[in-house]
């Protein structure tokens, strides 16, 4: 691993659970007077919001406490928590975990589909990605076939690492794209989700998640 890592521009992550439940079992009534009671600041809604027994559908934002984002989405039953860093986005869904249990008497950690953690960040490196995408694809045979097909050299603009053979559609799952950011010329874009059922593989591919995106970057700028 190279001792001068790229510099990190930006960054924002997530934090879920998708719970297992045919009705999702957190009212929007419930969950906002909850945060309030907790210091968050609703997020604000056009109109009046129904009474009971009135089941509310919801998609988004519902809250937040400075950086941190309370999002849920009734139709398919997840909750969760943005933020600018996957450790921060991890406090603040155990905060919000805390609230849930004290306040509402629902645990997040209970009845678990699966847990979900992304993150988005760019990174500023010395040559431009591009360039180093190019050299991952001379001499494979596919893309000069590709080239003879479209009448001009063609390379990779990407590298998006997945399990062997696993379709997205499942619970256990993870994805890893390293690409040239498309307005800076000397930056990545890091894409990363990784869903499991399991809350300590989510733990453990978080704790290793950056030292091992710094080791990627090493192999694609043929520093390892």
């Amino acid at each position: 691993m190279s001792s001068t890592q790229p510099s990190v521009l930006t960054r924002e992550a997530k934090y879920l659970v998708r719970l297992k439940y045919v009705l999702f079992p957190i009212d929007f009534r419930d969950i906002r007077k909850a945060l309030t009671r907790n210091a968050y600041e609703l997020v604000p809604i056009r109109g009046p919001i129904p009474g009971r027994p009135t089941r509310i559908s919801w998609e988004g934002p519902v809250a937040r406490k400075g950086e941190t984002v309370v999002f849920y989405n009734t139709s398919i039953g997840l909750i969760g928590v943005t933020h600018k860093t996957i450790e921060e986005a991890k406090k603040g869904f155990e905060e919000l975990a805390g609230i849930t249990e004290k306040e509402l008497g629902i645990n997040l950690h209970s009845n678990v589909w699966y847990y979900e953690v992304g993150t988005h960040f760019n990174i500023e490196t010395e040559t431009p990605p591009v360039h180093r995408m190019a050299k991952i694809t001379a001499g494979n045979p596919y893309f000069s076939k590709f080239a003879k097909i479209l009448g001009r050299d063609v390379s990779m603009f990407s590298v998006r690492l997945t399990p062997s053979n696993v379709i997205p559609n499942q619970e256990d799952y993870f994805e890893i794209t390293i690409e040239q950011d498309v307005f800076l010329a000397n930056a990545y874009h890091i894409g990363v989700l990784f869903r499991n059922k399991k809350r300590s593989e989510i733990e453990k591919f978080s704790t290793n998640l950056e030292k091992n995106i710094w080791k990627l970057i090493d192999v694609i700028e043929e520093r390892e």
